[in-house]
C-alpha cells in the first residue's frame, strides 16, 4: 500500500504496519504507530523528530486481512491446545 510522506507529500511504498519507513524522495524516516479504533485500522504517522508532521490515517479491512486473521487464530489455537496437552502428559508421567 502506498501512503504519502508527511514531510514532502511524495508517495511512500510500504505498509504502515512496519514501524519505520523511509521516503525515497526527501530521505525522511517515517514512524508509524497503531491507534486503537473501532472497526478500522488506524495509524499515526510522522517524520521522525518532527512532531508537527503527525497525522492519522485509517485503512479499511480487506478480505485478505480477514483471511490472514482467521488463519492466525486457527494456528495459534491449535498450538495452544497442543502445548497444553504436552504439559498435561509431562505432568502425568513425570514421577
Amino acid at each position: 500500500m502506498a501512503l504519502s510522506c508527511p514531510g514532502c507529500g511524495a508517495a511512500v511504498t510500504g505498509s504502515p504496519e512496519l514501524r519505520l519507513l523511509r521516503c525515497a524522495v526527501c530521505g525522511a524516516r517515517i514512524r508509524t504507530r497503531p491507534v486503537s479504533g473501532e472497526g478500522e485500522r488506524a495509524y499515526e504517522i510522522e517524520v521522525l523528530g518532527r512532531a508537527e508532521t503527525r497525522r492519522r490515517i485509517e485503512l479499511p479491512w480487506t478480505p485478505a486481512d480477514t483471511h490472514r486473521l482467521h488463519a492466525w487464530l486457527l494456528w495459534s489455537s491449535a498450538l495452544t491446545v497442543g502445548l497444553a496437552g504436552l504439559l498435561y502428559l509431562l505432568a502425568r508421567f513425570w514421577r
